[in-house]
Order: structure tokens, then C-alpha cells, then sequence
């Protein structure tokens, strides 16, 4: 699962991990991800941006912690934001 909420680097992220064959969603928000996570979708691997609409990153992550611990491990941050040191 890819959260990211600008298109553009999502179609990039898309298309590597396609390139690998990773079947890919993608999530606008933080609180689409979480939905999806929630009602049991199977992911190998979560890219998250930590600065996201509605659901941040980290708070997804923080989400993660408390309800599905076993799938922290599988989660790669990254971001865009390189200008403002505050994540949330």
C-alpha cells in the first residue's frame, strides 16, 4: 500500500513496485488507508508519507501500534517535506 497524496509520486512509486510485481493500492489519505487495513487487506509492504490529509502517516502508524502491531514492521516513511521539520 502506497499513502501518498500527491499523484505524481504515487505513479512513480506505482510503477517501480509494478516493475517488481507488487500488486498496488493507493491511498489519498490517511483515512482511506486505515479503512482498508482495517476491514483486512492483506499488504506485503506500506510506503506511508508522513504528512498526508485527514490521517497522517504517523498517526496511521500510531494506528498500526495499537490494533494491528504485527504490520509495523512492514512500514517504510518518507516524505517530501524536506523545508519544515514538523511531521503532523
Amino acid at each position: 500500500m502506497i499513502l501518498e497524496d500527491e499523484p505524481v509520486i504515487s505513479k512513480v512509486l506505482s510503477r517501480v513496485l509494478k516493475a517488481d510485481s507488487f500488486a498496488i493500492d493507493i491511498a489519498e489519505n490517511g483515512s482511506i488507508a486505515k479503512e482498508k487495513i482495517d476491514a483486512g487487506k492483506k499488504y506485503d509492504l506500506f510506503i506511508f508519507d508522513i504528512r498526508t490529509p485527514v490521517l497522517s502517516g504517523i498517526q496511521l502508524f500510531e494506528h498500526l501500534e495499537k490494533k494491528h502491531p504485527e504490520l509495523t514492521e512492514k512500514v517504510i516513511f518518507m516524505t517530501g517535506d524536506y523545508l519544515n521539520t514538523a511531521t503532523s
